[in-house]
């Protein structure tokens, strides 16, 4: 039984090349939406029906945000390098960080809102 064992573990693929196959599917996921992202920005496709130059000025800053933090994630994943993955976590909390109430108390106070912690 342990020599069968043995013979499956070895037959496997070294677990770093599952990872960078792995880190490259995504990057390929990360390019084409920063792709999506730069063709709204140059005008060949709109946004829900809203060309970029129409866009309030808060989806214009995060579509080019969006549009370059992507493109620069996907070749540090592409890449296999620290900074690749880091890039990757950061873009991924972004949509979800003040959805946390945690990060709420990182945010400067609003005086419009009312002052209860919940």
């Amino acid at each position: 039984m342990l020599a069968n064992l043995h013979a499956i573990m070895s037959s496997r693929p070294p677990w770093s090349s599952i990872l960078v196959w792995y880190l490259r599917a995504i990057a390929v996921l990360l390019l084409g939406g920063g792709l999506i992202h730069w063709a709204r920005i140059i005008g060949i496709t709109p946004w829900r029906d809203v060309w970029f130059w129409d866009m309030p000025l808060a989806w214009q800053s995060a579509t080019v945000f969006f549009g370059v933090l992507d493109l620069v994630a996907a070749i540090g994943l592409w890449l296999a390098v620290s900074w690749g993955t880091v890039m990757w976590l950061f873009r991924a909390g972004q949509p979800d960080r003040d959805a946390h109430p945690v990060f709420r108390y990182l945010r400067p106070p609003d005086p419009t809102r009312s002052h209860s912690i919940f």
